[in-house]
């Protein structure tokens, strides 16, 4: 494949690419935290507290000045949803006549607001993504968004291409009139990291974890902990890959799941063309279902145990079921391409009838016809538990620490256009250690982690060989303790049989890298580039070197993958997954 150079891409080509590289600046802890802290998204005239304030009404200023309607409270101050309230989770949606149909569905159906879990539109047309959503619901319905990864490229605005999605949402917020009872907090730096919105008493707490943004585990334990809301959801795109019916790779980690739990939230997540759903469960990081031989379409959902859905159905496109679903048994509901299914959205009406800690949803097919359903539940939930309730649910120990490195900029890439091809001659790249390594423990699993630029047919593409080297930490001066321990370990590792590089660098392991897909935009995981019996910590004190390159006959199918330019946004990460109790 030839390198995508400047002077054979056209002027929105560039256009993207530059908008996507100015996604600025970092903090990590996993793929996508290097972005964030953007532009700020409200105008100066904004209010400073609430998203949904706006004098441009259709209906004019008169609902402008209306007050804001009061919650719905019982004595104890638990904040009730408003009787049917109707809101559709969906995502992965496209442009496509399915996914027309899916929101002309969505809106027959006549809902208080859409939640979309990421992924708008896969052309980076925020334009014309927002002209779809006016051309069914109108320009001031509440359409409430999460970030997904094919939305990076142009989630911020450009001065050539124009308005991001970031800031069509934004906009969009501002336009909601006071009497649709919906509104989100300000976020504190970039909506596209963690933004609490609230449709008619029903708490939706957004997050880009997985692909924008740090810290979401915190963001979200302390959204939830301050909640009075009887329903609470979660929202973000991507997903673990046990609780999804595809073959994605783990990109968000147990923790916001099981924060979610904790706090009796249900876990709504896209990513994954098709539908699925969870059992009720106890643990999503241990897999514990709280009745494995219940019916599962009466759910009890309240602090320490809930369940997740992924409803990436939005009409882009469908795919088929992993082979694997057997070994997921907590997936009690999903549907694909195995059973022909189109577009669907999950439409939940909360307080149908007398009780408002009651909901029912349901997924149906808005293409095929409205008899097809795939799924179909009740759900009750229970008021907010005490916080020091809810700490005892979160007070499991943990011994792994995950910590993403950021690339260290090298001089062979310094010049280049803003990505690598990972190609036959190879590409290669450094990572040092961070401070907030922990001081002790075995490394148990390091992966590459690389967002694609162009994608490769999985099935004509050479596989990739990968490996990860470790160059030897600078000896502490002195005669400390740091140091006798450096030096007992270059002992050791000189008797081993290690290889070692021309550069005296270890090499700890080299793989294939093969994948079912290679996906425009997608991130891509390596394996595990250490050994089964795991590496002391102590030995990524130095320079760790990654390289990729093409193997097998041919070399087939040249990727290449963003390497940031000017920042560290999108740029390669190592992610290490350090057992801290061994």
């Amino acid at each position: 494949m030839n390198r995508p150079s400047p002077a054979r891409a056209s002027l929105r080509t560039l256009a993207a690419l530059a908008a996507l590289l100015a996604l600025l600046v970092a903090h990590a802890d996993a793929f996508g935290t290097q972005c964030g802290q953007g532009n700020p998204i409200l105008r100066k005239s904004a209010p400073a507290g609430l998203l949904h304030l706006h004098e441009d009404w259709a209906d004019g200023a008169r609902h402008a000045r209306l007050p804001r309607l009061e919650p719905n409270r019982e004595a104890n101050g638990t904040v009730l949803p408003r009787p049917k309230t109707r809101i559709a989770f969906l995502g992965d949606q496209g442009l496509r006549p399915d996914s027309l149909a899916l929101l002309k569905q969505v809106k027959d159906w006549k809902p208080h607001a859409v939640v979309h879990l990421g992924d708008f539109d896969y052309r980076d047309n925020p334009v014309a993504f927002d002209a779809q959503i006016d051309s069914v619901f109108g320009p001031h319905f509440p359409y409430l968004a999460a970030i997904g990864n094919h939305d990076l490229v142009r989630w911020t605005s450009h001065p050539v291409l124009g308005a991001g999605y970031r800031d069509l949402l934004a906009a969009r917020l501002r336009r909601i009139p006071r009497v649709a009872d919906v509104h989100c907090d300000a976020p504190t730096r970039d909506m596209g990291e963690h933004l609490v919105c609230t449709i008619r008493g029903v708490q939706v707490h957004l997050s880009g974890v997985g692909t924008y943004g740090a810290k979401h585990a915190h963001h979200l334990a302390n959204s939830l902990s301050a909640s009075n809301h009887a329903w609470r959801v979660c929202g973000w795109h991507k997903n673990q890959r046990a609780y999804q019916s595809g073959s994605k790779p783990d990109e968000t980690g147990y923790k916001v799941y099981d924060s979610c739990r904790a706090h009796g939230a249900v876990v709504a997540t896209a990513h994954e063309h098709a539908y699925s759903r969870t059992a009720l469960m106890g643990s999503f990081e241990k897999f514990e279902m709280m009745n494995a031989t219940a019916t599962h379409d009466q759910l009890d959902v309240r602090p320490g145990s809930s369940f997740a859905f992924v409803t990436g159905l939005g009409g882009e496109s469908v795919r088929s079921l992993s082979q694997k679903m057997p070994d997921r048994p907590w997936l009690v509901r999903a549907a694909g391409a195995d059973q022909n299914a189109r577009a669907a959205a999950v439409l939940c009406e909360f307080y149908p009838g007398d009780d408002p800690f009651e909901a029912k949803c349901e997924v149906r097919d808005a293409v095929r016809d409205e008899e097809t359903v795939y799924d179909q539940w009740t759900m009750t939930t229970v008021a907010p538990q005490p916080k020091v309730a809810i700490a005892a649910l979160e007070s499991s120990k943990t011994c792994i620490q995950t910590v993403d490195l950021a690339m260290t900029r090298p001089a062979h890439l310094a010049n280049t256009d803003g990505y690598a091809p990972l190609a036959a001659d190879g590409a290669e790249f450094s990572f040092s250690a961070r401070a907030d390594l922990p001081a002790r423990g075995r490394v148990v699993a390091a992966h590459l982690q690389v967002m694609g630029a162009t994608g490769a047919n999985a099935d004509t593409a050479s596989p990739l060989r990968v490996d990860l080297r470790l160059q030897k930490p600078t000896v502490p001066a002195g005669l400390t303790i740091q140091a006798v321990r450096h030096w007992y370990q270059a002992v050791m590792r000189d008797r081993s049989r290690d290889v070692v590089d021309s550069d005296g660098a270890r090499v700890l392991a080299s793989r294939e890298w093969t994948a079912d897909e290679w996906e425009k935009h997608e991130v891509w995981v390596s394996p595990n580039l250490v050994p089964e019996s795991g590496v002391d910590v102590a030995e990524f004190a130095g320079t760790m070197r990654v390289r990729v390159a093409a193997s097998g006959k041919g070399k087939r199918g040249a990727r290449w993958v963003f390497t940031g330019q000017g920042d560290a946004c999108l740029a390669p990460s190592l992610m290490l997954h350090v057992d801290t109790c061994a």
